[in-house]
């Protein structure tokens, strides 16, 4: 039976133009039957975009016949260089099947893509947060990170925690002029696209893959002054620099974003690179906005430079230490013992953070020693400039700089001759904290970020006097925090987006409304809803299917129902995937259940299966297998037990090379059985 069909055509105008300039049918769309399909005609005035579909009753596009702009080069089937265009439907729908009843042929011109509407942001999602700042308004500079793919983001907020902008990535409304020591590039139509940096962390500044906790600090004329990145898992030793940034976004003109470089390059590093390195760098402007102090670095067991620079902004190279000797220690009155926290007072008088002696030093503009007072593991300092009030957090680390608890105290002011400080409040949390003063908020405020076993948080704390009062904080858990991957599937309104960790995310875009799904690295989406999700590594590769709610769903042509039917049960519909798994199971062995919630069983589809894929999402035996002197080792199949130092280092002295390496599970034969997700 012939399909009904019903013409309609839909003249949509470029935005920003006037009627005159809209462009117009010539021909209106016409629709005419031929043998075993349809012809679908139209004429257009000039050169535009322009979509033809074909519509089921219900109004989805079950073919997307044509789409893309008349013109020299038209792509097919749409005539290169014609503005009457004919084409022809074959009655089948994308997947090349057979579309019955009514359709509808839409036929779309002028067309322009325009915001519609964010999913997934919420500005309360924090990564790490590495550096704090408040402007004299009362903005407050949130610099977070995610340091093994490098990704950074720059936000700001009012005093009251009101979401107000983001400054990193910039906003592409911003004046070419406050881009150009950033980068971009410049089409021949004079349109600007950003240049992206690292495209695993989606930066486009340069040198922001892989932020560390620092010190930031505005100076007199309002720019946010901070440290560029160490590097990541995916950029290696890159040279460092001291960086600028407008409080609305985009670099000054002088010195632009990239200032005076403190380290050069040091190349390919192996591995994850400088992801997991701690630092924490410091600095502080004088009140002049000349010079600006610099101290921190690799925190924890690595080697300390033990000294205070003295930089300018416009300095071109980094100059000798202003205090202090590189790399030598000591607790005397010219030496310091890993020195942290900066802070200049409204005098100009530094305050130097001397982690490693417990202890405040403070030098005159000029470099004098004019004091010290105790403080037990300073990390970061900061002194009110009307009050002379000292704010100071409390931070011991183990070993391997690994903080765990820490103390924001409130001081007295310094005193020359007089008596130390005394401590006047304090407050306590969990994690690494990073600090910023509110000085000109009545009554003062500070801000204190740190990460506990719940997550990242941004705490206001109101100094009341003899107390410090902290407030709840403005995490949320609502929104993205890293998306890297995403699929659509625009028949039920969903889309798939793949966080850091494979973790995956199914947002609703009519309402907005989130919600995980299956773990892996990337998803793809049928036209029948079906979601294909991909994780590991080769050559340990699986793929695994969910329906639309989330629930593992059998590939076709397999068992019934695998989320309760084992490899060895299912053996009646066998997989006639890739060469690489064989099916059936030929071991009688017993399965171990899934260590998933609504496990699925699928047979692999490269490698031998098992190492931490394999762990964590299938079963195999559990059968010891045999390894001999010079055996291949690898993580299939899984041993009984788990190898501890104490059996590793007797497998060493024996001399078994399956028990001695790294990866714990081994095997010595083409044949062994087989591994399933």
């Amino acid at each position: 039976m012939a399909s009904k069909v019903m013409a309609t055509c839909i003249a949509v105008a470029l935005s920003g133009l006037t009627a005159a300039a809209q462009p117009r049918f010539t021909q209106p769309p016409k629709v005419a039957a031929e043998d075993g399909g349809l012809t679908v005609s139209f004429a257009v005035d000039r050169p535009t975009d322009v979509e033809v579909a074909i519509l089921d009753a219900a109004g989805r596009v079950v073919r997307h016949l044509a789409a893309g702009k008349l013109g020299p080069k038209a792509p097919a089937p749409l005539r290169p260089n014609a503005l009457r265009q004919s084409l022809v439907w074959d009655r089948r729908d994308d997947a090349g099947r057979l579309v019955r009843g009514p359709v509808k042929v839409r036929v779309r011109v002028g067309l322009t893509g325009r915001l519609e509407k964010q999913l997934g942001f919420d500005p309360y999602n924090f990564r790490a947060i590495v550096g704090l700042a408040v402007n004299a308004k009362g903005e407050l500079f949130v610099l977070d990170s995610q340091g093994t793919y490098g990704a950074s983001g720059l936000r700001v907020f009012d005093r009251q925690g009101k979401y107000l902008r983001t400054v990193i990535p910039y906003s592409a409304s911003l004046p070419a002029g406050r881009l150009a020591s950033i980068g971009q590039l410049t089409l021949k139509d004079g349109r600007r696209l950003p240049i992206v940096y690292n495209a695993h962390g989606q930066n486009l500044h340069p040198y922001t893959s892989g932020m560390k906790h620092q010190t930031m600090a505005i100076d007199p004329a309002g720019r946010l002054v901070f440290f560029s990145a160490v590097g990541s898992i995916v950029e290696h030793g890159p040279p460092r620099f001291l960086l600028f940034l407008e409080p609305d976004g985009g670099a000054p003109k002088t010195p632009g974003f990239i200032g005076p470089p403190l380290l050069k390059a040091r190349g390919f590093l192996h591995g994850a690179g400088e992801g997991p390195v701690r630092y924490y760098d410091h600095l502080a402007v004088s009140p002049d906005g000349q010079f600006i102090y610099v101290s921190g670095g690799p925190f924890g067991r690595r080697r300390h430079r033990h000294v205070i620079y003295r930089i300018r902004p416009t300095d071109k190279k980094l100059p000798s230490p202003r205090l202090g000797e590189l790399y030598k220690r000591g607790d005397d009155e010219k030496h310091f013992n890993d020195p942290q926290g900066l802070a200049v007072d409204a005098a100009g008088r530094l305050y130097i953070a001397d982690r490693g002696n417990d202890r405040v030093v403070i030098h005159s503009p000029g470099g004098k020693r004019i004091g010290q007072f105790p403080a037990p593991d300073p990390l970061q300092i900061f002194v009110h400039p009307r009050s002379g009030e000292i704010y100071i957090s409390s931070a011991p680390a183990d070993q391997y700089g690994r903080i765990k608890n820490w103390k924001l105290l409130k001081l007295s002011p310094f005193k020359p001759g007089g008596p130390p400080p005394k401590v006047l409040a304090e407050a306590a949390g969990q994690g690494t904290p990073v600090v910023a003063l509110d000085a000109a908020a009545q009554p003062t405020r500070l801000w204190v970020a740190a990460a506990s076993r719940s997550g990242q948080d941004l705490l206001p704390v109101i100094d009341r006097g003899a107390k410090l009062e902290m407030l709840p904080g403005l995490r949320r858990r609502a929104g993205l925090r890293q998306p890297m991957f995403v699929a659509a599937d625009a028949h039920r309104g969903k889309v798939y987006v793949t966080e850091f960790r494979n973790a995956q995310r199914q947002i609703d875009i009519k309402t907005g409304r989130m919600r995980p799904f299956a773990k892996g690295a990337e998803a793809a989406v049928d036209r029948d809803g079906f979601v294909y999700v991909i994780e590991g590594y080769p050559p340990r590769v699986f793929l695994y299917r969910y329906d639309p709610q989330g629930k593992p769903a059998n590939f076709p042509g397999t068992a019934k129902d695998w989320s309760r039917t084992s490899p060895t049960a299912a053996a009646a519909s066998p997989w006639t995937g890739p060469a690489t798994s064989s099916w059936p199971p030929t071991s009688s062995a017993p399965e171990k259940s899934s260590r998933r919630s609504s496990p699925a069983w699928f047979p692999r589809l490269a490698g031998s299966g098992g190492g931490r894929s394999g762990r964590r999402h299938g079963t195999g035996p559990t059968t010891t297998p045999t390894c001999t002197i010079g055996a291949r080792c690898s993580s299939s199949p899984r041993p009984a037990g788990r190898s501890t130092p104490a059996t590793k280092r007797s497998a060493r002295a024996a001399g078994d090379p399956c028990r001695s390496p790294p990866t714990p599970w081994c095997t010595t034969a083409a044949t062994s059985t087989p591994r399933w997700a």
